[in-house]
């Protein structure tokens, strides 16, 4: 189990080993990038070498640029009339043109696998494979990353490696991770860090508290010292960050230790999180609980997420909390004014630039400023006019003291609401993890099993085609980005997991439309109302409270599709996280790759 605890800034004694550590592992992860792009560039020509398939992905491409242009005259032709119907031969359109795609994609996947079984290509992958390895084993060896911090960049590099497009290079932004990862069992207890025993990693008490503080906070307060680097000597480097222990670290053996910064508004936010090994709780017996997940307007300012229903006979519901949503409405807000404020000045800049221009006809602008502003008119992020501030400074030119302070007071004003915005949307989003945990904890309090549906909750953030009309019943995304009930669902199952409870799924189809006291299955409109009439009894059900009755008496059929799942997932096999299942990847280093040389200049600090 994985514990997070907040950090305060690094000591200032180690605080710039820290931002070298951080720095060298950003270096790291761009370098790993490179060799992924340029051994892809590799796999490609090796594979054009017995035979040429740019004509068929040509073809391809160019029937996918058609049902593009297609779906686009659909779009358009909605607009126009206001509604959500689309032409039936429109629609055939699109449909021909998508089975001719995926008729052409398939004779590019055949000729594919049939330049794959060539022995040539074979040999020529296998030695591209070996090449990878001596050329990542060299880029480790000079990267000046300590082992833990590299283990998890690597895996971060394997995550971004397992999809089909080039990955991309990260800009530095003052974020990052420092690790220390123990990977042999009993080495390192957390009875070991709370003694300061431990070489790698140890929590000792702090005096960063005034004496004046709560009694408990007082206690609480600790002093994080995690092994970031070794020196040039072969001596261990320390990093140092104040810590608020605000829950005990359970008896285990820990596996990772992790210090994590990250930027929101120009402000840096630190926090540890320490994976410890627990043995597994034993397994509790008692009543059960069937919960409905999803998220309905049910009017008064709230929305519901969760509907549960126990077999002691109790009910409830949970709604999100008036000031969660008041906060997230007002950060929205505090938004659509900076992107207005955005627009609104570029085109004063822009006219006070021209309005110079022909008032001082003479005027040369410094060559990096000309350059900044011929692409000006298409800015979408703030951050663009603080680094044009930024260069501006360096490039003065006569008389622009009147345009450079409109261009601070803009810069002051959009940091405000930058930082306004960050503030209500990071406690609001706090509060409703706080209510989520809080939820979870009372009913693994009191009971035993839970039952959910087996509900994949991505298929309801796909948007639907053109050519398949309006969304229709789909909730409004807004309610769902509100609720965020993908946490909600998995901090209930984290609270039965973590006290030895039972997590039954139930497949998830005619929950909310079949009324279980007569047997009828209806079909009515779920997103229409909240509350129905039973088509059967005509009794008025609230949907929510009869999906959640379905799911509570199916807990037989539920462990049974529990195990399936169970079973499902136990004979697939398992492979390598971030690598692709086919043999040869195309993510093999270029034999041309330059030589490396351990890096002697240490980054700036930011």
């Amino acid at each position: 189990r994985t514990y997070k605890y907040r950090l305060r800034p690094p000591a200032a004694e180690c605080r710039d080993a820290v931002w070298l550590q951080l720095r060298l592992a950003h270096l790291y992860y761009n370098d790993l990038i490179e060799l992924e792009r340029a051994g892809r560039v590799e796999y490609r020509a090796i594979m054009a070498t017995a035979g040429d398939v740019a004509a068929a992905e040509a073809k391809a491409h160019a029937t996918q640029v058609e049902i593009a242009a297609a779906r686009a005259a659909i779009d358009k032709a909605k607009a126009k009339a206001r509604r959500g119907r689309v032409d039936p031969e429109a629609r055939a359109v699109v449909k021909t043109l998508v089975a001719r795609h995926k008729v052409e994609r398939a004779v590019v996947k055949a000729i594919k696998l049939v330049r794959r079984t060539d022995p040539t290509i074979a040999s020529a992958l296998e030695a591209l494979d070996e090449q990878k390895k001596a050329v990542r084993a060299d880029c480790r060896a000079v990267c000046c990353v300590y082992w833990g911090t590299y283990q998890a960049i690597e895996a971060a590099v394997g995550s971004a490696n397992a999809h089909s497009a080039d990955p991309d290079f990260k800009s530095w932004s003052g974020e990052g991770q420092l690790a220390v990862h123990i990977q042999s069992p009993d080495v390192l207890t957390t009875a070991a860090i709370l003694d300061g025993s431990a070489h790698v990693a140890s929590i000792r008490s702090g005096d960063w508290l005034h004496e004046r503080s709560g009694a408990r906070r007082y206690l609480a307060a600790k002093v994080l010292r995690l092994r970031i680097a070794t020196d040039d000597v072969g001596q261990p480097v320390y990093g140092e960050w104040p810590l608020i222990l605000h829950r005990p670290l359970p008896a285990g053996c820990v596996t990772w230790v992790k210090v994590n910064v990250r930027r929101y508004a120009g402000r840096e936010e630190w926090w540890a999180t320490i994976t410890v090994q627990v043995p597994a709780p034993a397994p509790r017996s008692g009543d059960v609980v069937g919960v409905d997940i999803g998220w309905r307007d049910v009017g008064g300012d709230r929305i519901r997420y969760v509907y549960w229903a126990g077999s002691d006979g109790r009910r409830g519901e949970e709604t999100t909390p008036a000031s969660v949503r008041r906060r997230l409405e007002k950060a929205d807000s505090i938004r659509s004014i900076r992107d207005k404020n955005l627009d609104a000045f570029k085109v004063e800049l822009a006219g006070a630039f021209a309005l110079e221009h022909e008032l001082r006809p003479e005027l040369v602008l410094p060559e990096a400023l000309t350059e900044q502003l011929q692409t000006m008119h298409a800015w979408e992020s703030p951050r663009r006019f603080v680094r044009l501030r930024s260069i501006w400074w360096n490039a003065r030119f006569p008389n622009d003291a009147s345009l450079l302070s409109s261009l601070e007071t803009w810069c002051r004003r959009d940091h405000h609401l930058h930082q306004y915005e960050a503030g209500l949307r990071r406690h609001a989003l706090a509060h409703r993890e706080d209510v989520f945990r809080c939820l979870a904890a009372r009913l693994a309090n009191e009971y035993a099993v839970v039952v959910l549906e087996d509900w994949n909750l991505k298929t309801v953030v796909e948007h639907p085609e053109p050519e398949d009309g309006t969304k229709g019943s789909t909730p409004p995304s807004h309610q769902r980005q509100m609720t965020a009930v993908s946490y909600a669902r998995a901090a209930i199952i984290n609270a039965f997991e973590r006290t030895g409870g039972l997590v039954l799924r139930v497949p998830p189809a005619y929950t909310t439309l079949f009324h279980r006291a007569c047997g009828t299955t209806n079909d009515w409109d779920a997103a229409a109302a909240i509350e129905q009439t039973c088509t059967g009894c005509g009794q008025v059900l609230d949907q929510d409270e009869n999906a959640a009755e379905n799911l509570l008496a199916s807990e037989d059929e539920a462990r049974k599709h529990t195990a399936a799942l169970a079973a499902a997932k136990a004979a697939k096999p398992k492979r390598k996280r971030g690598r692709k299942p086919k043999k040869h990847s195309p993510d093999s280093p270029s034999p041309t790759q330059r030589p490396r040389t351990a890096r002697k200049r240490p980054p700036k600090a930011p």
